[in-house]
């Protein structure tokens, strides 16, 4: 599974770490949701059962098909049917964290190629600030971020105006419509002088 999510594109440590734990945990809980539909099926087959004291076979029949059926509505392989067994939190995060690391020492996982490539897909489309605050959310490293930003800021300028003439085509022509340009900026990751200079070049191009 982890192999899987790695062939599709780049993960940081802690973010893959975490999609591990998503899955598994999810996958447990599913199972323990089917075990109590189950329980609840077999509780209402059997009442039907006692209440007609002239069930047959093919009422029987009837029946193992229909539980066929909720099995295959689950979409759950029948051989899950019996096993809601709990999963051991902690071991599951100790196999975690040996998957990753063993990763990491491989080279198949790498926070600095993430970074790397995270900055390359999202600078043409946020600002500084926008991109520092994903990759800490990624757990990435306080001196990747740092470098990240430094890149980042090499044509952040030029990438601000070009977003900002993607949406907005011709400057600001009073306080509301700079105000309404400047929120839009600022919600794509960019600093106030930033957008000042992005919105007051009309005036420096004059």
């Amino acid at each position: 599974m982890a192999l899987e999510y790695l062939g599709k594109r780049e993960y940081s440590y802690v973010e893959l770490g975490q999609k591990l734990k998503s899955h598994i945990f999810k996958a447990d809980l599913n199972k323990k949701r089917f075990a109590q539909k189950k329980t609840a099926w077999q509780n209402k087959a059997k009442k039907n059962i006692e209440q007609n004291s002239n069930h047959n076979e093919t009422q029987t029949f009837a029946g193992n098909a229909a539980f066929k059926e909720f099995v295959n509505e689950q979409e759950l392989d029948s051989q899950d049917l019996g096993t809601s067994q709990p999963v051991d939190a902690e071991a599951v995060l100790l196999e975690i964290t040996a998957i990753l690391d063993d990763f990491k020492a491989r080279g198949w996982l790498s926070d600095a190629r993430y970074t790397e490539q995270m900055v390359h897909a999202r600078q043409a489309k946020f600002g500084v600030s926008k991109i520092a605050h994903e990759l800490r959310q990624k757990g990435v490293s306080a001196d990747l971020v740092l470098d990240a930003i430094e890149k980042v800021k090499v044509n952040e300028l030029d990438n601000a105006k070009e977003i900002w003439q993607k949406k907005f085509k011709a400057a600001p022509l009073n306080r509301d419509e700079w105000a309404k340009q400047a929120r839009f900026l600022q919600s794509r990751g960019f600093g106030f002088d930033t957008i000042k200079k992005v919105l007051n070049s009309k005036d420096d191009d004059d």
